[in-house]
């Protein structure tokens, strides 16, 4: 008897775990603009955009590289060529 109720309740965190995942895989489709597909997105548009804002700044050529303009003199010179 305890090892059936057992059993019941295990069933009944899992249909719920599983109906959690089916309501976040849900609400996290949309269509991407560039390919017109549905596709799971973890990040809303307002947060990558959040997200690239405060990451922009490191992204410039420095110590980590990135992009922006090039600093070697002799670099801009070959590119202008």
């Amino acid at each position: 008897m305890v090892r059936k109720k057992n059993q019941k309740t295990f069933y009944n965190i899992c249909a719920v775990f599983a109906g959690l995942c089916l309501l976040f895989l849900i609400n996290g489709w949309a269509v991407n603009p560039v390919t017109g597909q549905s596709q799971l997105m973890l990040v809303s548009e307002d947060q990558e955009i959040a997200m690239g804002k405060q990451l922009y700044p490191n992204a410039l050529w420095g110590g980590e590289g990135g992009g922006g303009e090039y600093k070697d003199p002799n670099l801009k010179a070959y590119l202008a060529l």
